[in-house]
């Protein structure tokens, strides 16, 4: 087999692979790799991908421009999300953030038309500028309790989003371009700070 125990850099590894489709890195040993950045930029075929559970970082720009990627399941050790991982991943219609991850980066899921569902956790505590710009389907979200700040248009151009439950102790208002436009489209607050939500909605 390949040994990858000693490789710390992967970034651009399959950049611009417009024929890859698919690839599971679960039995790639990332215990040293440090960079991942830009690894799968542009993979327009890439329709799945499993990453190894080693990895602690979803890299800045990961998966820009990967049009055909719909689900990801990202390793539960995760615990930040770079400035745009996801960027125009035309395709991806939901995302569930692991719990531990603490910031998510600026424009990190910005440009994703069809994402209509994103999962926080409870560790969560920053979400930065442009995170979710200009996602039109995002119609819900579950702001977690431990978020005491939202960036610049963090939520601007998501026209669909009409209904928020709202953890923290940010005073979101309906028709308020504060915290990143978040409530700008909004129909339905719900503010229980420090309650907790059970299922879906």
């Amino acid at each position: 087999g390949f040994d990858t125990s000693k490789v710390t850099n992967l970034s651009t590894m399959f950049s611009g692979c417009s024929n890859l489709t698919g690839l599971s890195l679960s039995n790639f040993n990332t215990s040293n790799v440090t960079n991942m950045s830009n690894m799968f930029t542009s993979c327009s075929s890439l329709s799945s991908v499993t990453l190894p559970d080693s990895i602690t970082t979803i890299s800045n720009n990961l998966f820009v421009s990967c049009s055909k990627l719909e689900n990801i399941t990202l390793p539960a050790n995760i615990t930040t999300i770079e400035f745009g991982a996801f960027y125009n991943c035309d395709n991806l219609k939901s995302i569930t953030i692991p719990r531990g991850v603490k910031s998510i980066e600026s424009g990190a899921f910005e440009d994703c038309d069809l994402l209509a569902k994103v999962v926080l956790p409870d560790s969560i505590t920053t979400i930065n500028n442009y995170t979710f710009w200009n996602c039109p389907e995002l119609a819900s979200i579950i702001i977690p309790n431990r978020v005491d700040s939202i960036g610049y248009n963090a939520f601007a151009g998501c026209e669909k989003l009409k209904t928020i439950i709202n953890l923290s102790e940010i005073d979101i208002q309906s028709g308020s371009e504060a915290y990143g436009e978040i409530a700008k489209h909004a129909e339905v607050i719900i503010n229980a700070p420090n309650g907790s939500v059970e299922g879906d909605f």
